[in-house]
């Protein structure tokens, strides 16, 4: 019997937890720090540090005048004006994995060397 009782109190603190979270604002911050602005916009930091540095993200160093490291944040909402850039923006995949030729490329490849007579570097005879 308690633990029917303790069950259905807990089920109560927690139905009304969740509901209190579905209707409690979500706070939205202005400035985020580098690694929230990755998990953020899914670009990665070294991207983030090159549209800083070309001044297409808005950033600041928070530091003491002496020191020489300092916290570096970024504007949201010049991240999302950077990003919504690229909304438009039409991409062709790139062949093969990475840039790589894939298997078909290459066994298409050896066939017209093998036709030509070229054929690996390893089956070509040096003193020809």
């Amino acid at each position: 019997m308690w633990l029917a009782v303790f069950c259905t109190a807990m089920d109560v603190t927690i139905s009304s937890i969740l509901e209190e979270l579905k209707t409690s604002p979500v706070i939205q911050p202005t400035w985020l720090k580098i690694p929230a602005s990755v998990i953020y916009s899914s670009v990665s930091r070294s991207k983030l540090y090159e549209a800083i540095d070309e001044g297409a993200i808005k950033s600041v160093c928070l530091r003491d005048e002496d020191k020489t490291r300092g916290l570096r944040l970024i504007f949201r909402p010049s991240l999302d004006a950077w990003l919504s850039k690229f909304e438009n923006t039409k991409s062709d995949p790139v062949p093969g994995r990475k840039g790589r030729k894939s298997k078909k490329e290459k066994e298409a490849e050896a066939l017209c060397q093998k036709k030509k007579g070229l054929g690996p570097a390893r089956d070509r005879d040096p003193k020809n």
